[in-house]
């Protein structure tokens, strides 16, 4: 299963990011102890023409960024080098980005007054 994340787009505003924290771990179901891997962790998108862009924050937390007016989804993946050595050792997991619309999730409505009705009907 990838990461999932659903981000609401605002054309007027900000260029969001998704950040991910990585922790790498001896053990693929994450139970092992704390691991090192060999550089920072990088961004892989699988299709590489999309308007989005891999960047690093930090060693271990890579973010995806799209322009303020994108929608759609980005699917790609988190790598790493996991041998500290020479070699080449790739790990690596899945994420899934929804870049959406805003649009209205409630009315927002409250009473405002309560009065007689003038129609008497």
């Amino acid at each position: 299963m990838p990461l999932e994340t659903t981000v609401t787009q605002d054309p007027a505003g900000a260029r969001q990011r998704v950040r991910y924290v990585c922790a790498p771990n001896t053990k693929a179901d994450g139970s092992g102890s704390p691991a090192a891997v060999d550089g920072p962790v990088g961004v892989e998108f699988d299709d590489p023409t999309q308007p989005v862009t891999g960047v690093s924050v930090s060693q271990l937390e890579p973010a995806v960024r799209a322009p303020a007016d994108f929608i759609g989804d980005v699917a790609g993946s988190l790598v790493a080098d996991a041998d500290l050595g020479a070699g080449v050792v790739r790990i690596s997991e899945r994420f899934l980005i929804h870049y959406v619309h805003p649009q209205a999730e409630n009315l927002g409505a409250s009473t405002a007054v309560v009065e007689p009705d003038p129609d008497p009907a």
